[in-house]
């Protein structure tokens, strides 16, 4: 057996091998990708997905992805009647509203086509392209 000092500096030696390793083993590579911006204009996409968020209010997003790959959102406030924004959509994509019953809103929404307009906005975080409300159409 070794002096105290030595086995601490074994000791210290295979903490920082182990640190090494677990550093390597949490690196990561990523791909620079090309900046890719929704110009102006009229789009054609498929919603692929449901959120709902609470803050600040009540929204559910419907998840819009385009042709290329990109993905953009449309808030609407989460309210459900046949007045509402989300309800007018809603019977807009062929669903069948009645007051007391529920509505599974996947299936009004997810996997359907649609057309939109967008309009850029500049913010202090940069400029990025939102869907113009009432612009949203469903298509076959």
């Amino acid at each position: 057996m070794g002096k105290p000092e030595e086995l601490a500096w074994k000791e210290w030696k295979n903490i920082q091998q182990n640190k090494q390793q677990t550093m390597e083993a949490y690196k990561m590579e990523m791909t620079v990708e090309e900046v890719k911006k929704i110009e102006d204009g009229k789009h054609t996409g498929k919603i692929v997905e449901l959120q709902l968020r609470e803050k600040p209010f009540r929204y559910l997003d419907l998840i819009i992805e385009l042709p290329n790959g990109m993905r953009i959102k449309y808030g609407l406030p989460a309210a459900l009647t046949v007045e509402s924004k989300l309800g007018k959509l809603a019977l807009d994509f062929g669903a069948a509203m009645e007051t007391g019953k529920p509505l599974e809103l996947d299936d009004v929404f997810v996997g359907k086509g649609c057309s939109f307009m967008t309009l850029s906005k500049d913010t202090e975080r940069g400029t990025f392209a939102n869907v113009v409300h009432g612009s949203l159409k469903p298509v076959e």
